[in-house]
This record gives C-alpha cells, sequence and structure tokens, in this order.
C-alpha cells in the first residue's frame, strides 16, 4: 500500500526537479546555443603570463589544430601572422592594444580569437613527472567588439613510470634529439587544445565535414639547424590506410609519408642547395581518396635550414716545435661558426687527413711524426653542418730534439730558458735558491726521478707556452715535484705521468690556470703554511687532490674524472667555487668535518653527491661554476633507514595516503603518495 502511494509522488519529485534543472542548464548555455557566431575566424597569437618560452605559440598552434576540424572558415596562421606584422609596423602599436575591428579588416577575418597561457608547470624526478598548462581563449565579433564567448580549461599530465611516445615506435626513427620530457609536454599541450575546442560551437547553419583523423604530429626540428644533404623527418598517427603528406613553409610542398604500421606515417626529405629558410613550420596532412583533407601544424619546433657555407679561413700560420706543430689563424666572422677542422696531408694539394676539430682560431697537433713534411688546411664549419672552402695551404717540419740533461744540484739562481730538459735521478734547488722556467719548455723526467725544491721555483707560462712537466716516454713513472719548506709559484703549467705530481710541505705556494692529469696523486698539500690553488683542472687522476694536516685554499678548479676527487685528512681546507664533479668519489674526509658548502657537487642532494666520511654542507650550486646558483642542500631522510624500517615507514604511508583519497581530500593523499616514492620508487609503489 506504501508504495502504491508514494512511487507516483517521487517520480513527480523527480519531474519536477529535473524540469528545474533543465530549465537552469537551457538557461546557462543559451547565449552559446542561440548567439550568432562568426563564419571567417583568425586565430591571433596567443599572449604569455608564465615564464616557459616559447608556449604560448605551441598552445596556440595546438589549437588552431584542432580548430581547423570545425565548420569555421580560418585564416592560416602564417598568413595571419604575416598581415599582422604589417599592421604592427604600420601602426607603431601591438595587435592587442587595436581594436578588434581595425585587426580583423587587416587579416580578412569577421571574427577574432584571443588566447593566453594562464599557467604552465612542470615537475622532473627520476622515476615521476607532472605537467600541467592552463589557457584561456575567448571570440569577439569583429563588427561590435563584443566578446562572444570565454573557455578556460587545463589539462595534466602525472606518470610515475616510462610514458609512451605520441606517435608510437616511429618516434625513435624520427629524432634523436627529442626526450621523453618534450613528448609529455606535446602531448599535454595537445590534449589542452582540444579541450579548449571542445567548448567552441559551430556557427549557425554550418556543418562540421567529416576530416580525417589526426592525432599527432612530430618532426625532427630539435636536430636543427639544418644543412645540405642534411634529412628532416617527420612522423604522424592518425586515420590508417590514407594519404599522407608533410610540407615545410616556404622550400618543400607535398613530400609524401609512408605508413610504416597502422595510421603511423613515417616521411623524410633532404635539404638542398637554396633551401634557406628560419624558424618554418612543419604541415602535415592526411588525405581520403574522396577528397576530405585535414592538416596538423607541427608544435614540437620550428626548422631553420641554412645552406650558405661560412667564409673560408685566412691568415694561416704555423709553429714548429720539438714535439708538436702550433697553427693559428684569422677567426671566421659568421654568427653560426661552429668550429674549425684542422686537415694535415703530405702533399700540398690531395691526400689530406682529418686532424682534429677546434672551437678557437688555433690548433696544436701533436701527432706528427719527426722527420716529416706536412701540409695543413683549415676549413670553417657552421651550426647546420655547411663547410667553407678550404684555406690555402701551410708547409711545416717538427724541430729536432735538442735535449739538455740537468742532475744533481741547483746552487745559484738558475733560468731555464724555452727549450726541452730531462731530469735524471733527484734534481734539487737549494734553499736561498730560485730556480726560474720560462714559458714554453718542456722537462722531460727519467724513471723515478724527481725536481726536489727546499728553495724557489718560479714557473709561469702564457697561454701560447705552457711549462710542462712529463715523463722520459709514455710508460716511465717519474717521482714527482717536491716543494718542502721552500716557495713556489707555479702558473700555467701541465703536469703528468707522476706518483706524485705536486707536492707541497709547509709552503704556501700559489698553483693556478694548470692542469694535473694522468698521475697516481695530482697535489698533495701538508702542514702550514698552506698552499693556494685557483682555476686549475685536476682530472683523470687517481686522486686528484691530498690535503693532510693543512688549510690549502681552492677555489675556482675543475677537480673532475679522477677515481676520488678530493681526500682529506685531519683538515679544515678553504673549498669554494670549485667543480668537484664526475669523480667515481667526488670527496673523501677522515678526522673532521671540512665544509663543501658554495662548490658544484653534481647534485644538490646529498645523497648523490658522491662523499664519503663526515662533511659539513648546507648550501651547494646547482650547475657547474660560475654559471651554478647557490641553493640549499636537500637529503632523502629515509636513506639511512634499514629495510624494514623503509618497509614499516612506506606502508604507514600508503594506508594514510589511501584513506586521505577515500575522504577526497586529494591534496593530502597526493602529498602522501609524493613520499612514499621517496622510500620506493618501484612499479609496485607507483
Amino acid at each position: 500500500m506504501l508504495k502504491r502511494v508514494y512511487l507516483p509522488a517521487l517520480w513527480v519529485v523527480l519531474i519536477i526537479l529535473y524540469g528545474c534543472s533543465a530549465q537552469q542548464a537551457a538557461k546557462k548555455d543559451e547565449g552559446l546555443a542561440l548567439g550568432r557566431y562568426p563564419k571567417v575566424v583568425a586565430v591571433l597569437p596567443f599572449t604569455n603570463a608564465t615564464v616557459e618560452p616559447g608556449v604560448a605559440d605551441q598552445v596556440r598552434r595546438s589549437f588552431y589544430n584542432h580548430f581547423s576540424s570545425k565548420p569555421y572558415r580560418d585564416i592560416e596562421v602564417s598568413v595571419v601572422d604575416e598581415k599582422i606584422a604589417k599592421l604592427e609596423k604600420s601602426t607603431g602599436k601591438t595587435v592587442f592594444e587595436l581594436p578588434p575591428k581595425e585587426v580583423a579588416e587587416a587579416v580578412g577575418a569577421d571574427g577574432l580569437l584571443y588566447g593566453k597561457v594562464t599557467d604552465f608547470k612542470k615537475v622532473f624526478a627520476v622515476a615521476y613527472s607532472q605537467i600541467g598548462a592552463e589557457a584561456e581563449v575567448w571570440m569577439v565579433d569583429a563588427k561590435t567588439g563584443k566578446e562572444l564567448l570565454r573557455v578556460k580549461q587545463d589539462a595534466r599530465f602525472h606518470e610515475g613510470g616510462v610514458p609512451l611516445s605520441p606517435v608510437g615506435a616511429v618516434m625513435t626513427l624520427v629524432s634523436t634529439a627529442m626526450n621523453l620530457r618534450d613528448i609529455q609536454q606535446i602531448r599535454v599541450i595537445n590534449e589542452l587544445g582540444w579541450k579548449l575546442n571542445e567548448k567552441i560551437p559551430s556557427p549557425e547553419g554550418m556543418k562540421a565535414e567529416q576530416k580525417p583523423l589526426i592525432k599527432n604530429v612530430l618532426s625532427n626540428a630539435k636536430e636543427g639547424p639544418f644543412g645540405k644533404g642534411k634529412t628532416i623527418k617527420a612522423a604522424m598517427e592518425g586515420e590508417e590506410g590514407l594519404i599522407a603528406l608533410f610540407e615545410i613553409g616556404g622550400i618543400k610542398k607535398a613530400a609524401s609519408m609512408k605508413e610504416a604500421s597502422n595510421g603511423e606515417y613515417i616521411g623524410e626529405y633532404t635539404v638542398m642547395p637554396g633551401d634557406d629558410v628560419k624558424d618554418s613550420s612543419l604541415i602535415a596532412y592526411l588525405r581520403r581518396p574522396s577528397g576530405e583533407e585535414s592538416e596538423w601544424h607541427d608544435i614540437s619546433g620550428f626548422f631553420t635550414i641554412d645552406t650558405t657555407p661560412p667564409p673560408p679561413v685566412a691568415e694561416l700560420k704555423g709553429r714548429a716545435f720539438p714535439d708538436r706543430i702550433e697553427l693559428s689563424w684569422k677567426g671566421v666572422d659568421a654568427p653560426d661558426l661552429k668550429g674549425y677542422k684542422v686537415l694535415r696531408g703530405k702533399k700540398p694539394i690531395s691526400e689530406y687527413e682529418d686532424a682534429g676539430f677546434t672551437e678557437e682560431a688555433r690548433f696544436a697537433d701533436q701527432k706528427a711524426g719527426q722527420k716529416e713534411v706536412y701540409y695543413y688546411r683549415v676549413e670553417a664549419i657552421d651550426a647546420a653542418g655547411n663547410v667553407s672552402a678550404r684555406s690555402e695551404p701551410v708547409k711545416l717540419v717538427l724541430k729536432g730534439r735538442d735535449i739538455i740533461t740537468l742532475e744533481g744540484r741547483i746552487s745559484k739562481d738558475t733560468t731555464l730558458y724555452s727549450g726541452a730538459y730531462l731530469v735524471k735521478g733527484g734534481l734539487i734547488v737549494d734553499s736561498g735558491v730560485t730556480l726560474t722556467i720560462e714559458p714554453d719548455t718542456k722537462i722531460y723526467f727519467s724513471k723515478d726521478a724527481s725536481l726536489n725544491v727546499p728553495g724557489s721555483i718560479v714557473a709561469e707560462g702564457t697561454e701560447d707556452g705552457w711549462v710542462e712537466f712529463l715523463p722520459e716516454s709514455p710508460e716511465v713513472k717519474w717521482a714527482g715535484i717536491n716543494i718542502e719548506g721552500g716557495h713556489g709559484r707555479l702558473k700555467k703549467i701541465r703536469v703528468s705521468g707522476a706518483e706524485k705530481a705536486v707536492s707541497i710541505k709547509n709552503s704556501g705556494t700559489n698553483i693556478s690556470d694548470s692542469i694535473i692529469e694522468y698521475n697516481a696523486v695530482g697535489v698533495i698539500a701538508e702542514g702550514m703554511p698552506s698552499p693556494d690553488i685557483t682555476g686549475t683542472t685536476v682530472w683523470r687522476n687517481n686522486e686528484g687532490v691530498r690535503i693532510d694536516s693543512s688549510r690549502p685554499s681552492l677555489s675556482g678548479n675543475e677537480i673532475t674524472q679522477n677515481s676520488t676527487g678530493v681526500v682529506i685528512t685531519n683538515s679544515t681546507p678553504e673549498v669554494s667555487g670549485n667543480n668537484i664533479h664526475a669523480n667515481a668519489l667526488n670527496a673523501s674526509s677522515v678526522g673532521s668535518s671540512p665544509q663543501l658548502d658554495r662548490n658544484y657537487l653534481g647534485s644538490v642532494n646529498i645523497d648523490e653527491m658522491r662523499l664519503k666520511g663526515g662533511f659539513s654542507i648546507s648550501k651547494v650550486l646547482d650547475s657547474p661554476y660560475p654559471e651554478g646558483i647557490l641553493t640549499d642542500a636537500v637529503s632523502n631522510p629515509y636513506a639511512n633507514l634499514s629495510p624494514q624500517e623503509r618497509k614499516d615507514r612506506l606502508t604507514e604511508l600508503l594506508i594514510k595516503s589511501g584513506k586521505y583519497f577515500r575522504e577526497r581530500n586529494f591534496g593530502k593523499s597526493a602529498t602522501g603518495f609524493e613520499e612514499s616514492l621517496k622510500i620506493d620508487e618501484s612499479p609496485t609503489a607507483y
């Protein structure tokens, strides 16, 4: 009986509520459903309210890709941009400062679509990524200046695993320059363009044409600029079994694309002489045999094609030494110059081989053989890979080796002038005596030989004439330079092949702008006073710098690619503004907790700095000195927990985060889940 009474009444209530909601919905959408919209619409450049460079143009082109499938008569963005440029030049105002009517007349439209990117954020971690973009568009009637509609949408990409390419496997065949983060950004912007267009109504009396479906287009634009003979590649994902083409504005029309697999098309074009264009977009087309066609503007980048080679190298000169040949020339004036290729041959015109590449207008050939006649020529190469005509050749022959032997003691002030010397046994510079070594000097050492300086040593090379301390032959290991109680001033020196390259004990020796490489130990500092080491590269040694009971100052040095970068024992050195990175172990300490603030240690995460022992670290550089910015050092709070403690903490976080999720408290839930990823980055955790 109750069912007979209340069920009809319930239906009446529902019908009334539905009628009210439908009436409200009708009122809400009345402006869009009944309004009159222009038929010829121009999509104007989007403004950018974010700090992400280039994102406004990407969102605009993505929006246009989807908008072009609607039953409006749209105007190509390249045509719009060309006409806007002329309008702005003639009026002295930007398109956003001009009345809509004036803009519309200039571009030939009766409606304008404005847009603005209001937000863009991206976060990347080891196994976690998140990208978000937000934009709004609004349509204006050109005749009245009235805003007809406004739409605001956002799109998010949030993933903890490895993302799939938007065009499947063919993407690996298209570009080696585009990484997964670039692809994620394109996915988000593509989705944002689609979502914005979902809210754009069609004009009255016009029906949408069923055009072929295009999902994505990508290219190898990031590998540019492109020179003569380089290959431009494009990939498209869309409706399968159709005719696919692509073009690059200004140079190539209707290049065919082959369907590599179902709905995945790939095309190539080889750059020809004269194909010069700057910042040109790639447009892909998908066409049915019946004639319906869709087009898509690639948002992954613009193409710059340059087939003009740089000017040839002039004023090539050479200088011969006993162990090398040095070349110099007048630098080529070209804004896109990449560098120079040096060619070496035994005939003046033919049979040249590649001797090396340099970015500077000079080169040292250390592979030239004794008693050989060589001819050298140089080519300039630009960023697009175009090669200039070869320079005129220069003829050079290595100098003979007149080596002066040094052994025993140096008991009075002595100068070693430019040339070659061989140290045998233990050469001693007596206390109170100064040994001066002129630039462009090479000092070779026989097996186990050493240079011992209770007195003073001054070895200051120049940019074109370093002072070098080397083994007699590559297989020889010599003892090193020992400065104990004396003093040294060492600048632009190169020391290699020693057991202990430069050992400084109880000495305020200065080492600057030098290279210490391929030694068992690079620099040793012991006792007080202590040395200053600045602007020096210490690399490819077993130990880079060893500090024992000393307080040296290290600043502006590059300490890299050693087994251990810096070894500190019972010392508190002043270490600041150095790049200590890419060593198997960047630094170790025993008996003290030295401070490593204000250095670049390969990461801002303490757990990734490759350190052993105790260090005091609060602020580090986020990239190599001097460009690096001082930032707080961070640490994983779970790094030192036992496996069981980590498991318990992970379980606790997952339970709590899941509870927040069920309570629809998504902020706390997301925070908890992200915290759990610090403990466990496995697929199970994701």
